[in-house]
């Protein structure tokens, strides 16, 4: 996957990776979401967590692990 563009990232609600503009600091990787209120003329804005700056890049999420964890042959194994 590779960043993309902030103005091609989905307004629909979608989590997504954000990129903030700023790398004055050291930049963080963010998760959040476009909010659009009820009242369009406020417009809407990022939603994240960390109150990241004005994202400049996204990237979708990755697809989550599988539900079961791999098995461990060495641990598992009762010859040893």
């Amino acid at each position: 996957m590779d960043w993309r563009p902030i103005e091609t990232a989905p307004k629909d609600g979608t989590r997504i990776l954000l990129w903030p503009c700023s790398v004055a600091k050291k930049p963080q990787i963010d998760i959040g979401y476009w909010h659009q209120p009820a009242n369009e003329r406020f417009g809407g804005f990022w939603c994240t967590a960390r109150r990241t700056p004005t994202p400049f890049l996204w990237m979708p999420l990755p697809e989550n692990p599988p539900l079961e964890a791999p098995q461990n042959k060495e641990r598992d194994d009762p010859s040893r």
